[in-house]
């Protein structure tokens, strides 16, 4: 089920989230000025880590979160 979300006068984000395969993954989408952007963000646990995944068009990023 999708949520939108009000960032301000000039932006309307929709974030959608789904579980597949044990990850759980966002998918934002948002008009920006007249241009439209969108990022997706993944969540799966491995073992005792939380490894996170962030993709905004030709960048990606990977944080790995350790359980102590």
């Amino acid at each position: 089920m999708p949520y939108l979300l009000f960032l301000d006068f000039y932006c309307m984000l929709q974030t959608t989230i789904t579980l597949d395969g044990g990850k759980l993954i966002q998918h934002q989408k948002w008009d920006e000025k007249g241009e439209e952007k969108e990022s997706t963000i993944t969540r799966e646990v491995q073992k005792n880590q939380l490894i996170t995944t962030c993709i905004f068009g030709d960048t990606q990023c990977r944080r790995v979160y350790d359980r102590k």
